[in-house]
């Protein structure tokens, strides 16, 4: 899926204390966590030590108890042929060329609550949180050198690691990538014309309306044992580059999520069908869909 959503939760404590402050007056002078954040992110330019990798804030835009952000990640050092559907070379990439693509980040915070969330846009793999949070710590941490800021990944634990333990798996699907230059099923390329990206997907559920599957390995997962990632995306001899999960939560609502790599730096993620102009994301959209990501999994917090 090429646009997924991932939550964090984010708190401010006093060094050394456990107890997080407000949102709204987290220094005891007034300082505000969106309005702090607002004056960070307006001038915002970040890159890895590589210089590989940067993400800057071409927007930034506050809402009442919202504040949402527009970053262009740009990647470095890649060569590639960019092709059309013929396969024919249109472009030739160098190590020189800049990739960029844009990721929205939204942030809530209400001033009378001590826990606030953010919500990133994952556009085709690519996340601007890594390096915007870097650059927010930095700044934080200067202006603010007796708080610690917290931005921490949000999981579900505990509902669905019980939909799980309870056995309420429907569905398990497992995803495989093919690059044209490195196709590792030689099948593929009766379905797949050279030089495109080719997918494969295998779905996996128990026949019945009340069958449903077992895997040890995910609740291993949710646990915090991801090394056992390999294990849930091999399929025989086959190994997938992604796992979709689909349980019933408590409610009786069905909840679908993305079991990421541990280097990704989150549990799990949520697709989002978002709306495309010319194939770039329409802000509106990525907002609304960010938004309801949240809304999701924060209510049964």
């Amino acid at each position: 899926m090429p646009h997924r959503a991932a939550i964090y939760t984010i708190r401010i404590r006093v060094r050394r204390k456990k107890q997080a402050e407000l949102l709204g007056d987290f220094d005891g002078k007034g300082a505000n966590l969106l309005v702090t954040l607002n004056d960070y992110l307006s001038n915002m330019t970040e890159e890895t030590e590589d210089e590989s990798k940067n993400a800057s804030c071409i927007s930034v835009e506050a809402k009442g108890n919202e504040l949402r952000a527009v970053a262009q990640v740009g990647q470095t050092g890649l060569r590639a042929d960019i092709v059309n559907k013929a396969g024919s070379v249109e472009f030739e990439q160098t190590i020189t060329h800049t990739q960029r693509v844009k990721c929205h980040l939204l942030f809530v915070a209400k001033p009378d609550e001590t826990q606030g969330y953010l919500a990133t846009h994952i556009n085709n793999g690519r996340n601007a949180k890594g390096l915007i949070e870097k650059g927010i710590r930095k700044e934080f941490r200067e202006q603010f050198p007796d708080l610690i800021l917290e931005i921490s990944p949000f999981v579900e634990s505990a509902a669905i690691q019980a939909a799980v333990q309870q056995g309420r798996i429907d569905k398990v699907k497992l995803i495989k990538l093919e690059k044209p230059s490195d196709r590792a099923v030689a099948a593929m390329d009766k379905w797949v014309p050279a030089g495109l990206y080719g997918k494969m997907e295998l779905d996996i559920s128990a026949r019945g309306k009340t069958s449903r599957l077992y895997n040890t390995a995910i609740g291993r997962y949710l646990s915090g044992d991801h090394s056992v990632f390999d294990e849930i995306v091999e399929f025989q001899t086959m190994r997938f580059d992604e796992a979709k999960v689909q349980v019933e939560m408590g409610d009786g609502t069905q909840r679908t999520f993305n079991i990421e790599r541990p280097e990704a730096g989150h549990p799990f993620t949520t697709d989002i069908q978002i709306q495309t102009v010319g194939g770039e994301p329409t802000p509106e959209s990525v907002f609304h869909h960010l938004r309801r990501a949240l809304a999701s999994v924060v209510r049964r917090a």
